[in-house]
Order: C-alpha cells, then sequence, then structure tokens
C-alpha cells in the first residue's frame, strides 16, 4: 500500500470507503515506525494502524499513538546493545544501523557478503551474551541479511489478536479478513484463525473467516491465496462495493 511516504491511491480509497462505515474495524500493521505509517496512510480517516509489528498502537477514529508498556529491564536495553552495534558496524564496511522505539536492525546487505555473515554471527552471540534476561529477543536473518533486537512478545499475531478480542468484546464479529504478504504476517495469520475458531467467535465466523496469502509460499497458515498486490486491490474494491469476491484456496 505505500512506498516511502507515498500511498497506493486506490489502497487508500478502498481503505477510506471501508473505514467509514462505523460497523467496520480496518487495521494496517507495519513493521514501520510511526511516524512513517502515519505519513504513509495518517490521512485515511477512522484507519486503526499498528507500527512496529504492533508496538505502538492507534485505535480506529482516535488519532492517538499509544505505546506497549515495558519492564525496566526492557526500558534499559539499548543502553547495552548501542555500544555493541556500534562496535561491529566500526569493523565492517557497507553496514548500516536502524532504530525503533521498540527494535534495533544492523544490516549488512551491502557488505562484503563472507565478512558480513562473519561479522553478524558473531555480533549475534555478543548481543545473545550482553542482553540476556533483559526480555528482548535476537535474531540474525541470513535472508534479509541483517540482525535485529527486538523487545519480546511483540509481533502481529499478538496485535492481531488483542484487535480481534477488542472489537468483539465492543459487539459480535460476523466477519473477518486478513491479508499478508511476508513472514511477519504468518503471526497475524495464526493468531486470527486462533482466535476465531474459539468457543466465542466459532459458531457466528462459521464460512465468514476469510485468511489470504499474497503470492505463492511454500507454507502458510493463510487459507486463500491472492496472486499479486493488484489482486489485493482488485479484492478491496470489490469489499467497498458491495460485491461478491471469489478466492483460490
Amino acid at each position: 500500500a505505500c512506498t516511502g511516504s507515498r500511498t497506493c491511491p486506490g489502497c487508500a480509497r478502498c481503505l477510506a470507503a471501508l473505514a467509514s462505515d462505523p460497523c467496520n474495524q480496518v487495521y494496517v500493521i507495519s513493521g514501520r515506525s510511526a511516524s512513517d505509517l502515519e505519513a504513509c496512510l495518517g490521512n485515511v480517516d477512522g484507519l486503526g494502524l499498528g507500527a512496529e509489528l504492533g508496538f505502538m498502537q492507534m485505535r480506529p477514529r482516535s488519532g492517538k499513538w499509544l505505546k506497549r508498556e515495558l519492564s525496566p529491564a526492557q526500558e534499559r536495553w539499548k543502553d547495552t546493545a548501542r555500544p555493541i552495534f556500534e562496535r561491529f558496524t566500526l569493523r565492517t564496511n557497507g553496514v548500516y544501523m536502524s532504530w525503533q522505539e521498540s527494535a534495533a536492525i544492523w544490516c549488512y546487505h551491502n557488505a562484503d557478503p563472507d565478512y558480513g555473515r562473519f561479522q553478524a554471527r558473531q555480533l549475534t552471540v555478543a548481543l545473545k551474551e550482553q542482553l540476556k534476561g533483559t526480555g528482548v529477543s535476537v535474531l540474525h536473518s541470513l535472508s534479509k541479511c541483517q540482525v535485529e533486537v527486538r523487545i519480546g512478545a511483540i509481533n502481529k499475531g499478538v496485535f492481531a489478536d488483542a484487535a480481534l478480542t477488542e472489537a468483539h468484546a465492543g459487539g459480535p464479529v460476523d466477519f473477518v479478513l486478513a491479508i499478508g504478504d511476508d513472514d511477519d504476517d504468518e503471526y497475524m495469520l495464526s493468531a486470527v484463525t486462533a482466535r476465531a475458531s474459539g468457543p466465542a467467535m466459532l459458531e457466528r465466523l462459521r464460512g465468514r473467516l476469510f485468511t489470504v496469502a499474497v503470492g505463492s509460499k511454500d507454507y502458510s497458515h493463510a487459507r486463500f491465496v491472492c496472486e499479486s498486490s493488484r489482486t489485493v486491490l482488485q479484492l478491496m474494491q470489490t469489499l467497498r462495493d458491495g460485491r461478491d469476491a471469489s478466492f483460490r484456496s
């Protein structure tokens, strides 16, 4: 939906139309920072936002960001991690850092491949040793060429589960659509399926739960597939116009 700070106009119009119905709760959950996500979609009235995989939240029609509460150790993890990151950054040409409220990402895809991987492994070991017991997770992704430190128990699934539970508490939920295109979205697709299959929602949502993966994958928690982002836009336009939609399972 977003490229840089620009939003696909067609997506924005569909989101605005769907979010304008007071019976709907529409959320976009992203790994982006709150400022980036608000620059991209903050002008869509009634839209709920989840930034940094849900660490930052703006409920629909609230206009106010809320941050998840942290333990004292989680509040201080950056003080320990920063000098470690800086030491490895100075040693490795081509790397750069990205800092968020809840995470830090050390990217080495522009570094020498072999040396970058070697340094990333050493960095991961050092971070895990020094950040033990602080309530954060350390992950080295070979596919993304990055080392990430993130506050624990933060992912799109936790956020989506809370949003769906809150919506149900305000009135029975009779339709759920969740769409995702990357690995982080699998947490959301799994959590939504689990919550909707629970005793509180199962009967009402029978045949009304749609989890959708975008693009081909070896495995997904989604029940249906959209071939591309263009197909997702067509689906949103169908929902906006009140027409029947079809999916490939």
